[in-house]
């Protein structure tokens, strides 16, 4: 039996093609948690994953595992942010804003580590006191 159970640690992951024709990102992540739950369940997924043209979903791996309920404001040392120790910018910025319609927010967006080697996600905003912001916790 051919049966495909990605490791975690893999950024590349098989999904059925026609998912995402049928409705984008959020159908093929759906179809790719039932595959999961079939796998872990121990039930072929074989027939499903056979019967549909296969491509490959790089995953964005800049998203943290863990966001915060509400973004917590970070402390600056020497103009740095600091969380556990002052964090160094690895990658960013990542511009996010929302709508006309909505409240105006725009934000930098950085994933970022501190010295013990913790990677978080963070953020500045672009307009009023331009300050510092934890959002998330990568696992």
């Amino acid at each position: 039996m051919n049966m495909f159970v990605p490791a975690i640690s893999d950024v590349r992951i098989r999904i059925p093609l026609y998912a995402k024709r049928r409705g984008g990102a959020a159908t093929a992540f759906t179809a790719l948690i039932l595959v999961l739950f079939a796998a872990a369940c121990g039930r072929s997924t074989e027939s499903r994953l056979e019967a549909a043209p296969t491509e490959t979903l790089h995953i964005d791996r800049d998203r943290p595992f863990w966001l915060l309920p509400t973004p917590r404001p970070l402390e600056l040392e020497g103009g740095q942010p600091c969380f556990e120790g002052r964090l160094e910018l690895l990658r960013g910025p990542e511009r996010i804003e929302t709508g006309w319609w909505d409240s105006d927010v725009t934000r930098d967006y950085y994933v970022a580590g501190n010295p013990s080697g913790m990677r978080v996600w963070i953020y500045r905003e672009r307009e009023g006191e331009r300050a510092w912001f934890l959002q998330g916790v990568f696992g």
